[in-house]
């Protein structure tokens, strides 16, 4: 509690919750439709057709040719085409874009390459290409997947991007020119004209960071609170308890029961997590974690907070999918072919990586060892004595190995 301001721990004295959140009125925020609240959590309104004008309107030339393309592939070689023009203008004597926008449109194009490249699409079985083409051309009711805000954003800011208009910088007549005026000057003046420019790019950045409240917000503050109150109940467990680790290890949540009743959840959350449990795919949360996240079911600020452990659909149904071959369609760092022993994975001349303990408290959807972990807290995760000292024994024997990384879990 000491991190909860004078006025929250009054209202919590008083037994006082927080009003509910008020709906005021609409207005755009950078791309983003929302609806202004008092407090701090929007509602997002989503409006795809307004989405997906302003996915256009960032670039005509790449809407032009989508929507004039007779098929998949010729839109595909007309987007190589128009990306080897947009990389080429970067190199113009003519171009006058800053040099860190001209870098900007160079990663731009080769990530656009990639994500429409044949190779991508068969690894990752989706064609994004294939959405956009659909899309320009109107033949929405084609498509296999639902196409979200997320993505219609990521492509706003691509299209955008390989133009040289991402607004990442300021483009200003003096950043254009590419030689500030501080570097121009020097001591004390140099100085103080660099602090101005500094001032104005941190007010820019407060400006947006003030519209993400942080864990710091009264509002933020109290209402994990009433969640740490929630939770302890439910345990039968004591403030005390909360800070004991052992009590949070031995209330790992492992299954969609604790959680519906302490959270709400979605109808696919639940089926998902049902789904990974019955199929032996590790799930587990630690009370704590699930204090962070918001008791209502929205698409706001906990969502970042649920997606690292609430695992989605697809990504269960791609672990079922492979479950005779988990421990190599999922190791994506290739540590089949670079382990020289057990617990060592080595691709580096003077770096290796030592894993003695095998599994974690809690289970993070995107760890990129999920294929070689069983269960939460297994309790044979830990490596014997003879394999640990064989591994040991190895670095020994390999004197160029400077650095050595003791990673693969967590035991607490």
């Amino acid at each position: 509690m000491n991190s909860v301001s004078k006025k929250t721990k009054i209202l919590l004295k008083r037994g006082r919750t927080f009003p509910r959140l008020k709906w005021l009125s609409t207005r755009l925020l950078d791309d983003v439709f929302t609806d202004e609240v008092s407090l701090f959590r929007p509602h997002f309104k989503v409006d795809y057709e307004v989405y997906l004008q302003r996915l256009w309107d960032s670039n005509p030339e790449i809407f032009e040719i989508l929507q004039s393309s007779s098929s998949l592939e010729s839109a595909r070689d007309a987007l190589y085409n128009y990306l080897d023009r947009s990389e080429r203008q970067v190199f113009a004597l003519d171009n006058d874009l800053h040099i860190l926008e001209k870098s900007t449109v160079r990663e731009c194009v080769r990530v656009f390459r990639s994500i429409i490249g044949p190779i991508n699409e068969h690894r990752t079985e989706f064609s994004a290409l294939d959405t956009l083409w659909k899309l320009a051309r109107n033949r929405h009711d084609e498509l296999k997947e639902k196409v979200s805000p997320g993505f219609i954003m990521e492509f706003i800011n691509l299209f955008r991007g390989v133009t040289g208009k991402s607004n990442i910088y300021m483009e200003d007549s003096q950043v254009k020119k590419g030689i500030p005026e501080f570097l121009k000057m020097k001591g004390r003046k140099a100085a103080i004209a660099r602090t101005e420019i500094l001032d104005e790019l941190g007010s820019s950045v407060n400006k947006y960071l003030k519209k993400y409240p942080s864990g710091f917000e009264d509002e933020v503050i109290a209402r994990r609170v009433e969640n740490r109150a929630r939770i302890l109940h439910y345990f039968n467990g004591t403030p005390e308890d909360w800070n004991n680790y052992k009590w949070h290890l031995k209330h790992i949540i492992q299954d969609s029961k604790p959680l519906k009743d302490l959270i709400e959840l979605s109808a696919e959350q639940i089926e998902a997590i049902d789904k990974a449990v019955k199929n032996k795919i590790a799930f587990g949360i630690t009370p704590y974690y699930l204090s962070l996240m918001d008791s209502k079911l929205s698409i706001g600020y906990d969502h970042a907070i649920r997606a690292q452990v609430i695992p989605p659909k697809e990504y269960v149904d791609k672990m079922v999918k492979h479950r005779g071959d988990r421990r190599t369609a999922f190791d994506f760092m290739g540590e089949h072919d670079t382990s020289p022993i057990n617990l060592i994975t080595r691709r580096y001349p003077i770096i290796a990586i030592l894993k003695p303990f095998n599994t974690c408290s809690q289970i993070c959807v995107y760890c990129q060892r999920n294929w070689e972990i069983e269960r939460v807290l297994a309790p044979k995760a830990m490596a014997s004595k003879k394999v640990l000292n064989e591994a040991l024994n190895w670095f020994d024997e390999h004197k160029s190995v400077g650095d050595v990384l003791i990673t693969g879990g967590d035991p607490a």
